[in-house]
């Protein structure tokens, strides 16, 4: 059972409801983040924003799900995995490959170590890592990009630690 309150959208005041609209099939996440709707508002505007990130949906996918296994999140391991497998976004592989924090084209495994170390070293980045993720051809704003992707990934995956809603989606696979 869910540890902070779950907003409807029956429930919800007007604003919400228009969130909710935009979203279509409303997550248990967005009713749990509805109850500050200004947060909600906040997370959709911010993925919205890296839709149109230089950084390619796949790349941030890959980061997204490694930001969840390292934040423990089962929630957003699970949501994660099911969208971006069944929109064809990553295969089962390389979602599993993600959460390890490891790809087979070098340049999405130097942004992947990069986002490792982001995460466990909050923020801390090495100066030799940031080194590596440039010499394969990221740019600053490709860099700015998976650090957002971070922030939007570490909001949603506290959110759901913190409120446990339950799962909407297929349970994520475990890794060997």
């Amino acid at each position: 059972m869910p540890r902070l309150n779950e907003i409807e959208p029956e429930d919800a005041d007007a604003f919400t409801r228009k969130l909710y609209q935009r979203v279509g099939m409303v997550p248990n996440l967005y009713v749990v983040m509805a109850n500050s709707p200004m947060v909600l508002d906040g997370f959709l505007k911010l993925t919205s924003c890296l839709e149109g990130s230089r950084l390619d949906k796949k790349t941030r996918e890959m980061i997204y799900l490694l930001t969840s296994q390292i934040d423990e999140c089962e929630y957003c391991l699970a949501s994660h995995t099911q969208t971006a497998t069944e929109h064809g976004v990553l295969t089962a592989s390389e979602s599993l490959d993600a959460r390890r924090g490891r790809s087979d084209d070098p340049k999405v495994d130097a942004m992947l170590a990069f986002a490792r170390e982001l995460v466990e070293r909050r923020g801390r980045v090495r100066d030799e890592t940031l080194a590596r993720v440039r010499s394969v051809g990221y740019g600053d704003e490709e860099i700015l990009d998976a650090i957002g992707t971070v922030a939007l990934a570490t909001l949603s995956n506290y959110i759901a630690l913190v409120a446990e809603p339950d799962l909407d989606f297929l349970d994520a696979p475990e890794l060997e």
